[in-house]
């Protein structure tokens, strides 16, 4: 456990004991926050245009995909019906 740093109401300044990591370190971690695309490593104004949980998003679509190669997106149906 550590300690953070806040305001009580009545008391005024204080140290909250507890475990901090999911707020240090998101969940999205656990899928990853790197991939090979780069649309993803995209800038404008010198901020990067996607964030770490569009990454883990696009991840976690492959992933799954690998799992259930059967179930495609609305988008693909659309496109093999059109061809057919």
């Amino acid at each position: 456990a550590s300690f953070v740093a806040a305001r009580h109401r009545k008391r005024g300044p204080v140290e909250v004991k507890g475990f901090w990591s999911d707020i240090v370190v998101s969940p999205y971690i656990a899928f990853g926050i790197h991939t090979p695309e780069l649309r993803f490593y995209e800038r404008a104004s010198k901020q990067y245009k996607k964030h770490s949980v569009d990454i883990c998003e696009s991840n976690l679509e492959k992933i799954l995909s690998k799992i259930a190669p059967c179930t495609a997106s609305n988008d693909d149906t659309k496109k093999g019906q059109e061809e057919s």
